[in-house]
């Protein structure tokens, strides 16, 4: 194996080095992150869930003023909260 190919497998896609990318050296830190994305989850269901509740309501005349039909409507409330 060549030295190019063995230094490029062990670095990260951020240019990490894998020892340190993989190891738990900062467990606040990991914790902190995914604390963070919670978060962001739990804000995005809340939209979601929002925005179904408001896009209910319209009827198809309202939702073609704004540029959408009840099957778009439907399909944009019905997103999951991760995308």
């Amino acid at each position: 194996m060549t030295t190019a190919s063995c230094e490029s497998r062990d670095v990260t896609a951020r240019g990490q080095p894998l020892s340190t990318s993989l190891s738990i050296r900062n467990p606040a830190g990991h914790a902190a992150r995914l604390g963070a994305i919670f978060l962001l989850w739990r804000e995005r269901r809340r939209r979601r869930r929002t925005l179904a509740q408001l896009l209910a309501r319209l009827d198809d005349r309202l939702l073609a003023d704004i540029g959408l039909s009840r099957a778009e409507a439907s399909e944009e409330a019905s997103t999951p909260f991760w995308r």
